[in-house]
């Protein structure tokens, strides 16, 4: 009896411990893709244990009551996301009340293991087996690209991995090519809109260019006539400040037909605020995008890197 509060205690703790963090901290809109990916466990985490510390309260184990818990946490879960979206910083999403779900799954399954059959506990190790895949295989992914991205370095896209994708961001529709490359194997093919900007930004890439003289890349415009691409760079003070234009780099180019191999010195980029020098070691974003195009346009990207 004894053991038993011990466990209850513990679990209530662990939820108590666990419940703020729904409302309070976890990644930023730029924080590593393995950090976001880690930090969405949490949700499983959390309803697993409420389901486990429900049966600790509960007399006994049944399919109804399970059922009832189940749904619960779909209501909870809901309330949830209906809070944060009322959250500076933080917003609603499905995709948590899903895995608040999971977590209430695998924690039944926990709960009533001992009460299954053989061809019970077959089937809910399958279940298991799913919803661990599903929910770890983000993880796995942004842990290798981030490897990946730091061994390349300083190349910061070469777009021979179609897990670089993933730290790409944009209206702009974005697939491998290997109809237009200028290094290696495979470029990046960008399908531009109407829009009043179109393009892509970086989202996922090493921070700090310090010890380097130059940002490079190279563009590809099929088109006969020329076409201007803006380019922006803006580091972390700009992103918690007011977001003015003249606190990053902004520089518009001019693509003739063809391959086109651009270069900016980084002495640019670092004194291109208006009031301040940008800080190279905490480089936030890089965009590439073009304004008010009256046809939709195909560009392709490649060979992203820093030089000296």
């Amino acid at each position: 009896m004894l053991k038993q509060q011990s466990y209850k205690f513990v679990l209530l703790a662990g939820l108590l411990i666990l419940l703020p963090f729904f409302f309070y901290g976890g990644p930023a809109y730029h924080s590593p893709r393995s950090y976001m990916a880690i930090w969405n466990l949490g949700h499983i985490l959390f309803f697993m244990l409420f389901v486990c510390y429900l049966k600790m309260r509960a007399d006994e184990f049944t399919w109804l009551w399970a059922l009832k818990v189940c749904c619960l946490v779909v209501g909870l879960g809901i309330l949830i996301e209906i809070i944060q979206s009322g959250i500076y910083g933080r917003t609603a999403s499905s995709s948590d009340v899903v895995r608040d779900f999971m977590g209430a799954v695998l924690g039944t399954v926990w709960v009533s293991w001992k009460r299954l059959s053989w061809q019970g506990k077959g089937g809910a190790a399958i279940i298991v087996g799913a919803i661990m895949i599903w929910n770890l295989y983000p993880v796995s992914i942004a842990l290798v690209d981030e490897w990946q991205a730091r061994e390349d370095f300083p190349l910061l896209a070469g777009f021979e991995n179609s897990c670089e994708l993933s730290r790409w961001g944009g209206d702009a529709t974005m697939q491998r090519s290997q109809e237009q490359v200028r290094q290696g194997k495979f470029s990046l093919r960008l399908s531009l809109t109407t829009a009043t900007y179109s393009g892509i930004h970086f989202e996922h890439f090493p921070r700090d260019w310090r010890g380097f003289d130059s940002l490079r890349f190279s563009l590809y415009n099929g088109d006969i006539l020329p076409l201007s691409v803006t380019v922006r760079v803006h580091d972390r003070k700009h992103e918690q400040g007011q977001q003015r234009y003249t606190d990053r780099f902004n520089r518009t180019f001019v693509l003739k037909h063809g391959w086109n191999d651009l270069k900016i010195n980084l002495s640019d980029i670092q004194n291109s605020p208006k009031n301040r020098k940008m800080d190279l070691s905490e480089i936030r974003g890089l965009g590439i995008f073009v304004i008010r195009q009256s046809e939709k346009k195909v560009l392709y990207l490649d060979d992203v890197r820093l030089v000296n």
